[in-house]
């Protein structure tokens, strides 16, 4: 095998899909889906940069399975250089799994799994088969777009899926890409791209803007994405929607600014004190969004910072902001008016450490805001960089006192240390009852183990991310 890529494995379980399993009526064909696939074999899927994407089976029994490899035909010609190509960055991307159907009639389910390669450049959407094991079954797509395009941040696609039973398109699913075409080295077109899972119909259309974010589409099926100065561009489900039929012609169409509605800066020099490094220091890279108490809530973030809207008649307002930069801090908005937080704000609003980094998205969850952040080591050591998660209450910023305590109960009432290292987003799951918050880093250090915290008992706070809509 060769060197590990940065994608975390995903755990695929039996057709389980919530929201599908709940849509009702008579007519819902994925009940029988679901029935049929209850006994299939729970599987890992994990890239490598030998140019595989690999699923092993496994249960309870501690008895794994090899299921099957695969590897993009896009990659195929670099075999012959493998004695370094297995050490480059061949499956850098990301990848998910979700049931869809493949636009027959009546409606044929499968899981499928869509993902990137090669830092972007290369895009894919796998049908798997199979009522005991989750076998490959086709490659319903590949798009080789070439070595001049990329992601912003290797990350997964986002999903947008139909959910009304009875309609002729119940079922059918879009993963969605933004990537970026580097001209010159000045210049770059940013592009959405799109495929049915089932049926392998694709768009690709050019943004009014260049991008620097992974896609978000929110509960209502908006899509949002990013620019270099700090700025989010919304559009509307309708606009979306319209994309999903894809013209026939040759050229490349492109999206009007006018379909996008500019929220922001999230970040600037007039609002972050201090200096900070890098071209673009208030760039957006990730996007998400959670519904709490009654409000949506949108989360944008750069390598420096973190600022979260609130929304209101349709429009996003900032709420509260912390970032790092030279110094370090954290502000609130009161009536469109920022305020830099001072010394004496009781209660505060942590400020991220000076010369630290925000590493990967963010995670709401019981109302909390769990940010990481890599904190890189001093001047003089050569060691590796700290590795924490800063947590924020989500409606004002402040510590969120009593949401998560460690194994033995006691209170998490700081930033919490979950290694060394590169910070990961944490995964959440429900643990004996209770909400358990596990961490992730490029290392644990001698305790060989990443630490854990619990939820209190408070409510979920909402989606984590973006939700499938009808």
């Amino acid at each position: 095998m060769g060197l590990p890529t940065s994608t975390p494995p995903q755990v695929l379980t039996a057709p389980n899909n919530g929201q599908l399993l709940g849509a009702g009526g008579t007519t819902n064909s994925y009940l029988t889906f679901a029935d049929t696939h209850a006994s299939r074999q729970n599987a890992v899927l994990f890239s490598d940069n030998d140019g595989f994407l690999y699923a092993m089976g496994y249960n309870n029994t501690g008895s794994p399975t090899f299921l099957w490899g695969w590897m993009p035909q896009g990659l195929l010609p670099q075999l012959q250089n493998y004695n370094t190509f297995w050490q480059g960055t061949n499956m850098q991307g990301g990848f998910h799994t979700t049931d869809a159907t493949n636009g027959a009639n009546p409606a044929q389910w499968h899981t499928y799994v869509a993902g990137s390669a090669s830092n972007g450049s290369i895009l894919y959407d796998l049908q798997l088969t199979g009522t005991t094991a989750a076998n490959l079954q086709n490659t319903i797509w590949e798009d080789d777009l070439g070595g001049n395009y990329s992601q912003p941040q290797p990350s997964d696609p986002v999903f947008y899926q139909y959910q009304t039973p009875g309609t002729k398109n119940f079922g059918q699913t879009w993963a969605l890409w933004a990537v970026n075409k580097t001209i010159s080295a000045t210049s770059s077109t940013s592009y959405l791209i799109g495929v049915n899972v089932g049926t392998g119909q694709s768009f690709q259309d050019a943004l009014p803007f260049n991008n620097t974010a992974t896609p978000y589409i929110d509960a209502s099926g908006n899509p949002y994405l990013g620019d270099n100065t700090g700025n989010v561009y919304e559009a509307t489900a309708t606009v979306l929607q319209s994309l999903l039929t894809p013209s026939t012609g040759t050229k490349i169409p492109s999206l009007p600014a006018k379909d996008f509605i500019t929220t922001g800066p999230y970040a600037s020099s007039t609002m972050w004190s201090g200096s900070f490094s890098g071209t673009y220091p208030f760039m957006v890279q990730y996007i998400g969004g959670s519904y709490y108490q009654g409000k949506n809530y949108l989360r944008v973030q750069g390598p420096n910072g973190i600022t979260i809207f609130s929304q209101l008649n349709g429009t996003w307002s900032p709420v509260w902001t912390a970032y790092a930069g030279s110094v370090g801090g954290a502000g609130i908005w009161s009536s469109s008016t920022f305020t830099t937080q001072t010394s004496g704000a009781n209660p505060p609003i942590t400020a991220l450490p000076a010369g630290s980094v925000v590493s990967a998205p963010a995670l709401i969850n019981s109302g909390a805001v769990i940010l990481p952040v890599t904190v890189p080591p001093s001047a003089n050591s050569c060691g590796n960089g700290d590795a924490y998660y800063y947590l924020y209450a989500l409606n004002n910023g402040i510590f969120p006192s009593g949401t998560f305590t460690d194994s033995t109960g006691t209170a998490i009432t700081s930033a919490l240390f979950v290694g060394y290292g590169t910070a990961f987003t944490p995964t959440v799951t429900s643990f004996n009852g209770r909400t358990l918050l596990q961490g992730a880093a490029s290392n644990t250090g001698p305790s060989k183990t990443f630490p854990t915290g619990f939820g209190a008992g408070l409510p979920l706070g909402g989606p984590t991310g973006w939700k499938l809509v009808n």
